[in-house]
């Protein structure tokens, strides 16, 4: 009979083992070898190989479409970082079908990442139509060889023992769909976490701590399973598998650090484009910590696949060296006659990427408006110009293309063949407007040049000067709404030509991108340079060898919220109007108060003359009989009748007035 200490110690065993995750019954022979496609589930390094000459690889891989929106975020990190022998990072791509784009698959791979499957809807629990029909969508229509596509994710990490059979029965080499975490029976410590293994015998993880079902009585030969081994900070705890909340660099540093020091398990970095698309900061901090992580010996950026592959036949770290294909190496996998087209790496700015054209789509590019051109990276970046002859927008690139045989170029990027409107020696013209976003001392330190850069490009005039006469704070038509009134002297050729355009709408688009906003309704352009006063030499000049400044006064119908020295008077204009409310208030309140003061007095005079009026006296009540009555405002006629009718009622009355005569005397 089994003691009862011996139960105890087996029911701490057991409920130890439940914590912890424990899987007991997988056992892996010693006939599982890597050399013939089969690895166990180990936390030794594959080969034997000591711990500090074992390569720290770091995978990083994002899941969903690849799209015009989510393939910059991604790339942007990894064209930032490279390995030791000059490889580019690469990341491992989960592609669902849905709104992905096929030519954006085909940029990502001629680049050197790994494309792997993640269904063709994003369903859950896909059956064998979504995770196949993915994989013959990326090489039929996206064109990467369908051995080259070896991975399957599952969407919203929802896995089965009938999904592994579906890639088992259908080419695929691997699966990373299984969350790990430590401690467990196959991950003992932060540092000794398991490696990527085959599941011949079984999967040995805890899968109750994931979001499906394994067993180790499964049999998948040849499959690979790389864990998503769960982020956990310095207590343990788990913050996430995908997408940590927290500081990236922190939390990356930390995984990274535990395993270097110890078994050199690989660092998977799970992440979707959303999750740095949400913050900006992320991809920030991610790039400092992978600026960090490549800076230590022995530590290489690349695929689950170059994983796998190094599994298959380990080498030391200092014979390890990633693989990385030239671009025409890897066009030349695709289908013959694709064309690489590549979106440029900081996106298209002013505007959309279009694959079927494989270029940046600007802006109003294709019609006459205000927009954008691409700049020699490929970027909608460039402002168009504008014609004043012909009344038309165009890009300054073409501008500057030869003109054809015979024709005469054109000024101010009239189109050739036009004849320009020039005239023969430069004029001033003066343009005001008034502007928001910034103040005098502002503009005039940061805002002036850029301003006049602006403006100069409606001249089309090379040899125009523009200068800024002077910047002053003038009050809104609303109160607190400050603006700059600004006024500028242009001289250039196309003086008239400038001054039609300065008319039209166009200067409020041209100035936006200087970071001030033109107030609608304020532009005035005329011919003939501003008007400026000069100052007066009395009493108040400034002293011999110093040079006062001009006196700037606002034009004509604006109104000066400026003080002697500059500033605005915003604060006086307020005071006085807050004192003037106030002033008017407290006359209210005082009138008020002296009325109602009035009032009770005259209502509680009038009131006591008609109460000692009407209360009735009695010369000769009865003993201990007392009568009372008790007004709180004089009686009205009818109050005045019911009373005389109570006391008529009352039984009071004979003795009051029913008394003989000689006991009144």
């Amino acid at each position: 009979m089994v003691s009862r200490t011996a139960l105890a110690a087996l029911v701490l065993l057991l409920g130890a083992a439940a914590a912890h995750g424990a899987v007991t019954d997988y056992s892996c022979p010693s006939s599982c070898k890597n050399t013939l496609g089969c690895v166990c589930a180990s936390t030794q390094p594959p080969g034997g190989i000591a711990n500090g000459d074992v390569p720290q690889f770091i995978v990083l891989t994002n899941d969903d479409a690849i799209t015009v929106i989510s393939q910059p975020m991604i790339l942007n990190i990894t064209e930032r970082h490279s390995n030791k022998n000059g490889c580019k990072m690469p990341a491992t791509w989960f592609v669902s079908v849905d709104y992905t784009d096929p030519n954006l698959v085909k940029q990502v791979f001629v680049r050197g990442h790994e494309i792997a499957t993640h269904t063709v809807n994003h369903l859950a629990n896909p059956n064998v139509t979504q995770i196949v029909g993915a994989k013959k969508w990326l090489a039929e229509t996206a064109g990467i060889p369908a051995d080259k596509i070896q991975g399957f994710r599952a969407p919203f990490l929802v896995f089965s023992p009938e999904q592994r059979d579906i890639l088992a029965e259908n080419g695929f080499g691997w699966d990373s769909s299984i969350s790990e975490q430590y401690p467990s029976t196959i991950s003992p410590s932060a540092a000794e976490r398991v490696w990527p293994y085959t599941m011949d015998y079984g999967i040995p993880q805890n899968c109750a701590v994931s979001t499906g079902n394994c067993s180790t009585s499964e049999r998948h030969p040849g499959l690979w399973e790389f864990p998503m081994w769960n982020v956990q900070d310095a207590t343990g705890t788990v913050v996430a598998s995908m997408d940590p909340q927290g500081d990236p660099y922190e939390l990356y540093k930390l995984q990274f650090d535990q395993r270097y020091s110890g078994n050199r398990a690989p660092l998977g970095i799970y992440l979707h484009a959303a999750w740095l698309i949400a913050d900006p900061s992320r991809a920030d901090r991610l790039n400092e910590f992978l600026a960090y992580a490549v800076q230590q010996p022995n530590t290489f950026l690349v695929t689950v696949s170059q994983v796998l592959d190094w599994m298959k036949n380990p080498v030391p770290a200092s014979q390890y060296s990633p693989t990385c294909p030239s671009a025409e190496e890897l066009l030349r996998l695709l289908p013959q006659g694709t064309a690489l087209c590549v979106m440029p790496n900081e996106g298209c700015d002013y505007g959309t990427f279009d694959s079927s054209e494989c270029k940046c789509m600007c802006q109003n590019e294709e019609i006459n408006a205000a927009g954008y051109c691409r700049d020699a990276a490929g970027r909608c970046t460039v402002q168009k110009d504008y014609d004043f002859v012909g009344k038309t927008y165009f890009c300054p690139s073409a501008a500057a293309a030869p003109a054809p045989a015979g024709s005469t170029p054109a000024a101010g990027g009239a189109d050739a063949g036009q004849t320009p409107a020039v005239d023969t020696a430069a004029q001033p013209l003066t343009v005001e407007m008034d502007v928001t976003g910034t103040t005098p001392a502002d503009f005039t330190a940061t805002k002036a040049d850029a301003v006049c850069a602006q403006l100069l490009r409606l001249t089309g005039d090379s040899e125009a000067t523009c200068t800024v006469v002077h910047a002053v704070s003038v009050t809104g038509r609303r109160l607190l709404q400050d603006k700059v009134h600004v006024t500028v002297e242009i001289e250039t050729k196309n003086a008239d030509a400038t001054v039609k355009a300065l008319q039209t709408d166009t200067i409020y688009t041209l100035l936006t991108p200087t970071g001030i906003t033109v107030v609608p309704g304020t532009v005035k352009a005329a011919l003939g340079a501003p008007v400026v006063p000069t100052p007066a030499t009395d009493a108040g000049a400034a002293p011999a060898g110093e040079v006062s400044e001009p006196d700037i006064r606002p034009p004509a119908g604006t109104t000066d919220a400026t003080s002697s020295d500059g500033s605005s008077n915003i604060g006086l204009i307020v005071g006085a109007v807050c004192g003037a409310v106030a002033l008017v208030a407290v006359g209210v309140i005082a009138f008020v108060m002296v009325r109602r003061r009035r009032a009770r007095a005259a209502t509680e005079l009038h009131g006591s003359m008609r109460t000692s009026s009407y209360n009735p006296t009695f010369r000769a009540p009865a003993a201990g009989v007392t009568a009372t009555v008790t007004t709180s405002r004089s009686p009205t006629k009818k109050q005045l009748q019911q009373m005389e009718a109570a006391v008529s009622e009352s039984p009071l009355r004979d003795s009051m007035v029913g008394m003989p005569r000689q006991q009144q005397q």
